[in-house]
């Protein structure tokens, strides 16, 4: 009987501590990929894919495997009114039974300017510019709109077409 017990208590305890601990992560998640299956080569997939990066997009490799079947780009920064912005794209293209899936990730993060206080010496401003650069390290992550993701999809399925 005190074993049963001794079990009982044993099992909610390390329930209580991984069920909380799901229950958390999950709401934290943030769209990043999507998945799309085609019916092409593995090869043609993946020039379709290169292509896309490259040309459409404009991006710069960062890495690139073709066995693996990763390619990441390197991060685009731009710049606007809420800040410095920057974005990469990440692809992994598998062969399946069933066809080529390619997943796509967009990782996107700003990074605020915070606005010059008035009466600041041009010491003082000069260091509040070279902190606020876009190699800083206080990038904020951003939730990345799914239909975006799925346009660059799309944008490949054509080049499969053609």
């Amino acid at each position: 009987m005190k074993k049963q017990v001794f079990r009982a208590i044993s099992l909610a305890v390390i329930l209580s501590i991984f069920f909380p601990a799901g229950c958390v992560s999950s709401r934290k998640r943030v769209l990043e990929s999507t998945i799309s299956l085609y019916e092409q080569s593995y090869d043609e997939v993946w020039n379709a894919v290169n292509d896309f990066l490259l040309k459409d997009m404009n991006c710069s490799i960062d890495s690139s495997d073709k066995v693996s079947g990763r390619i990441e780009t390197g991060w685009a920064h731009t710049m606007d009114i809420d800040g410095y912005n920057k974005w990469k794209i990440i692809a992994r293209v598998k062969k399946k039974k069933n066809g080529v899936y390619v997943f796509l990730e967009k990782k996107e993060q700003v990074k605020n300017i915070p606005r010059e206080p008035m009466g600041m010496t041009s010491e003082q401003g000069r260091k509040n510019r070279d902190r606020n650069t876009p190699d800083s390290y206080n990038w904020r992550t951003l939730e990345v709109n799914k239909s975006e993701i799925e346009g660059f999809q799309n944008q490949i399925r054509i080049k499969l077409n053609k």
